[in-house]
This record gives C-alpha cells, structure tokens and sequence, in this order.
C-alpha cells in the first residue's frame, strides 16, 4: 500500500482530498496548518486558547465517507445568522470545539469526529501549538495574521512565526515514511507556507528520498501572489524550506469563459501562466478546472486524482495496431514521445510497456511459425532482452515495426550466404546461430571473415569438385552406400590449371 501525504489548508487542500480519497491502495494523510485566525475559527481560538480548527474542519468533510459527504458537509459548514454569540461561527467549529473539551485534547476531537464520518484516511494538524502568522514585506512592512496578510497590497517577501513552533510528531513520521509528497492546491502564503516554515516539517520533507508533486494554483491571489509565474511559486517554497523542495509541478491547461476570467480580473486575479526560464524539476499541464454553479473557479477532484493517480503508479501505454499509425505517431514514436518524457524528467513517472498477451498475439499473426504460447513465454522472461525471431525479411520488419510496440528493436547483423549450400560444408565447416565460426575454414578464418569485407579465395576449383560431387552421387546410389568422399590429388589439379592456361 502506497503512503501519499498531501500538506496544505484551506478549500484547496479540501478539494484534491475529494478526489484523492477514491485512490485504490493507497494510505492518504493529510497534514493541515493551524495558522487560520480569521472568522468563526479566529474568535474560538482567541477565546479558548486552542488551534485554529477551521480548515481541519474542511478536510473532514472531504475526506469522508462518500454516501455522506455532501450531507455532512452542508451541515458542518452550517453558518449561524448574526455577529452575537454563536452569531457567525460554523456549526463545524461548534461542534469541533465540544469534543475537545469532551476528549480533552485538539487531536481527541479529530479522531472522534472521523470516526463518526467514517473518514477515509489520516488527518493531522503540522503543530498542536497555538500559532500567529507573520509576513514581512519587500518594503520593511510587518502585517500580522493569516487573515491581515492578502488585505495589504504590497509585495511578500516572506512569512514567519515569532516563536520557535513545535511540529507534531506523528505527522513528522508520516512525511518520513511517505512514498509521495504532495503540496496541496491552495494560498501559497496562508495555507502551505504555514506548515513549511516549521522547521522540522521542512526537514522531514527534506530527509525523504521520494517524488514531491506541488499543484500550482490556476488563479494569482490578491495580495499574496499578484504578478507570478508557476516558477516564481516553486521559487517561494524554496525560500522558505530547502533547495528543490519539487520534483514536479503540476499546471491547469483548462480553457476558462472570458466571462469568467473577466470576472476574475475584475478582482485582480489572473491565470497563472509558466515562465520562459529553465527548471530543474518537470512541468505538466493538465485539464484540472470546473465551475461551480455561482461559476467561481474550482479544482475538479476526480481531475486531481487521475493526475496523483498516474504520479505514483505511472502510465500504462497500450501502442499499437492499426489505429497507433495514425498522423505517422508510430514513426515518430521514439523521437517525439521518448524525448519529451526525457526533456520533461518523467522517466520515474512514466512507465512504457504494453500488455505482454496482446503484443505476443500480434506478434503471432506475423509470425505464425511461432506459436502464441512460446512468444507469450519469450516477451514474459525477466531479462533485460530476447531474441523473438532471426533473418526477418523487410515485409516482416515492416509488419513489426507498424504495430508500434514500445521495446521491440531491431539488429542489423551479417549474415553468410553458401549460394552452393553444403556443397563445401566439409572444408567451410559451419557458424553457431550468431554467425560465430564453429568448424572449418569459419573458425579458422572468423576473424578474417569478420573484420575485412575483401571476398576469400579457397584453392578448390569449382569445375572438379561439381564433377568429383556427381561421381560420388553415382557410387553412393549404385553401391546403396551411407555416404562417400573423395581425395583430390595434387597431380590432378596441376593438371587442370595447365588444362585451364
């Protein structure tokens, strides 16, 4: 079973976790900041003292049990009418607040909350500290709180705590047993940044050999990422973590109603395009995006999840037949597609290799010689390469060749050819199934006959030995003899040249 861990906050991280909870075979975790001090969450956690639960309460909803997601979402999110008493707050966070004192600990109500939605999966807050986040802008200006920081228009430099924050342990343990690290969708600054800049987060992710995908944002956000670039966001988790902290970065490519991005830019947010600069890590484009029905922009799940799905199992290409000849792909297959994965640095990502039946049953319709079963056996064998099939005419190699097969090569070797057959076997000898000289002039001369391409002379006249050859024919047929042979003396031969001058 593969460990994923997604680290973030906010409606992003709630809507990859929507999608990602369907994965088959897989262990999701979520590790979530606490930083939120706005709203319903802000008020709780002035006046009692504990972390922020708004965008843990998020991710409760997401991830839980599919027959009672919706149901449990609408009424989690339930906000009260008014600005008094529980005027304003989430009935969420209410009930959140409840189990805490209930089970007497932050992580108690998580686990009891999960347990009554059945969630699928680990959720786990990056600190149990109550914390306070800073920003300290390009132009010396220090903004305090999570929900004061997009209201200052100005440039981030960067985001900090004022207090040496202490990262919660098992989600250290989670980043580093995970098989694959994900940064979740969502504000750069007020929703991942938060987890990062705990320094033992940061250093967990770090320690980890294993890929990290980070899904860029489609939109910039007002007061945090105005002007970036997909770079300029890897260039910030840099900043405030580890040197190439993303292995993978994963991009929209959904086209949007001008409508809508209208809409948008009315608001100072405009899609996030890719820089002209190089990387040291992949970018990918996909389709993520859809609407919702007051036509706000929103990450499709399911997109999120075919995308995270390939991340960690790999692509499974099926390539071949009449159809994969299309627009010449078959032609350009190797020097297209192949250098593509190698530019992108997919190799770890992209796994080529078609289905060993199908190819085995293709194989067979042009190479009938060759039963199903024995080249299902050959494509099965656990060894870097087999020979299939030797002496391919150019029809055959054709024929191959059109099927598209990723894997099946072809080798230009020598090959002797006897016009005469064996009518010298008994002096030429004869070469193994790699044309290696066994006996013979073929292993006396192999060297000879493999490094010059000047034809070899042999001293025997081709007039006597068809003569000598019929002879024999004759005496084997008359006596009913198993087989007969000649000497051939000297004195003869001497003869015959001075015959031939």
């Amino acid at each position: 079973m593969k460990k994923i861990v997604v680290i973030g906050g906010g409606t992003g991280l709630s809507s990859m976790l929507k999608g990602m909870k369907r994965l088959e075979n897989v262990d999701l975790t979520a590790v979530v900041t606490v930083a939120d001090d706005g709203g319903s969450t802000g008020r709780i956690r002035d006046i009692y003292n504990v972390p922020a639960v708004g965008d843990i309460r998020h991710v409760l909803c997401a991830m839980a049990d599919e027959e009672d997601e919706g149901f449990f979402s609408d009424l989690l999110n339930y906000r009260f009418e008014g600005s008094k008493d529980i005027g304003g707050h989430n009935l969420g966070n209410l009930i959140f607040l409840a189990m805490i004192n209930t089970t007497g600990s932050f992580m108690g109500a998580i686990e009891s909350i999960s347990r009554v939605l059945n969630v699928k999966g680990n959720i786990l807050p990056s600190t149990l500290d109550v914390v306070t986040l800073y920003a300290m802008m390009k132009d010396g200006t220090l903004v305090r709180g999570e929900k004061n920081i997009p209201t200052v228009y100005n440039s981030i430099d960067h985001v900090f705590y004022q207090t040496d924050v202490q990262a919660y342990k098992p989600a250290i343990d989670a980043i580093e047993n995970a098989d694959l690290i994900i940064y979740g969708i969502g504000s750069l600054y007020t929703s991942i940044m938060p987890n990062l800049i705990i320094s033992d987060i940061s250093k967990a992710i770090e320690k980890n050999p294993c890929k990290k995908i980070y899904f860029c944002n489609a939109m910039s956000q007002p007061g945090e990422t105005d002007g970036y670039t997909v770079q300029d966001h890897i260039r910030a988790i840099e900043k405030h973590s580890f040197k190439h902290p993303v292995d993978l970065v994963v991009v929209n490519q959904s086209k949007l109603p001008k409508e809508v991005l209208d809409m948008y830019a009315s608001q100072n947010s405009y899609p996030i395009c890719i820089g002209n600069e190089a990387t040291d890590y992949a970018i990918i484009q996909r389709d993520l995006l859809a609407l919702d029905a007051k036509g706000r922009i929103r990450h499709n799940p399911m997109a999120v999840k075919q995308v995270v799905d390939c991340g960690y199992k790999g692509f499974k290409v099926v390539w071949y037949g009449e159809k994969a000849s299309m627009d010449g792909v078959v032609d350009t297959y190797k020097e297209s597609v192949l250098q593509l994965i190698q530019d992108l640095n997919l190799q770890d990502y992209i796994e080529l290799h078609p289905s060993v039946t199908d190819v085995a049953e293709k194989l067979n319709v042009i190479f009938p010689e060759i039963s199903y079963e024995r080249l299902n056996e050959l494509l099965s064998r656990k060894k870097s390469f087999v020979y299939l099939k030797r002496n391919l005419s150019p029809a055959q190699q054709s024929q191959v060749n059109s099927l598209g097969v990723p894997g099946l090569e072809f080798e230009n070797c020598e090959k002797r050819i006897y016009p005469h057959n064996n009518l010298f076997a008994h002096v030429l000898g004869n070469t193994s199934v790699d044309n290696k000289g066994v006996s013979g002039l073929e292993s006396y001369m192999d060297e000879r006959l493999t490094t010059s391409t000047k034809p070899v002379k042999l001293s025997v006249d081709l007039g006597i030995q068809n003569t000598i050859r019929a002879e024999l024919a004759a005496g084997v047929a008359h006596f009913k003899a198993e087989g007969a042979a000649a000497i051939l003396k000297k004195k003869l031969y001497e003869i015959r040249e001075r015959i031939n001058d």
